[in-house]
């Protein structure tokens, strides 16, 4: 069992998560389920792990 507030370690490290705000269940899954989902993330005063974040392709010039 870990606790943290790494997420980015949580996505390498675990199977599962369970996302606990005021003492209370309010998640368990798949990290990458559970912290993919920006609106419960936001909710609980979370932000969606930067490796979760889509990528932008940089520009190249020709």
């Amino acid at each position: 069992m870990i606790s943290s507030h790494d997420l980015e370690l949580l996505i390498e490290v675990c199977e599962r998560v369970v996302l606990i705000d005021q003492g209370h269940v309010v998640a368990d899954g798949s990290p990458r389920e559970i912290m993919g989902d920006q609106e419960l993330m936001e909710a609980h005063g979370l932000e969606k792990p930067h490796s979760l974040l889509p990528h932008r392709n940089p520009h190249h010039s020709a």
